[in-house]
């Protein structure tokens, strides 16, 4: 949440995997309707060396230098997440994303 926030603080925040930012003044209908999308969902999260947080890929199609990064050859983790309001934080799946060429590349470095 936000008193105040700039455009460029918006784009670095939503880089570095937040998921929602909320700026004063907001209407009660706008912040239930994000405590809605957050609460009691399961959410997506990726994993990366460089990110953790949700697909921002549309996000930054605009921003070419992160959207040349992305382009499903390197592994990733896609995390479901889910936020219980009783029983907190809960991760109900894990998705390992290895491709192929990355597994024959460095699998004799392993042995």
């Amino acid at each position: 949440m936000a008193k105040e926030i700039s455009k460029s603080e918006l784009s670095e925040y939503i880089s570095i995997g937040f998921d929602d930012i909320v700026q004063f003044p907001c209407t009660f209908d706008m912040l239930r309707t994000r405590a809605k999308r957050q609460l009691n969902n399961v959410v997506k999260y990726y994993e990366t060396d460089e990110y953790f947080g949700p697909d921002r890929r549309n996000y930054f199609v605009s921003q070419s230098a992160h959207h040349e990064k992305r382009t499903g050859m390197t592994p990733y983790r896609r995390l479901s997440i889910r936020r219980d309001v009783f029983k907190g934080v809960e991760t109900v799946d894990v998705f390992d994303h290895k491709p192929p060429a990355f597994v024959t590349e460095n699998r004799w470095s392993a042995i």
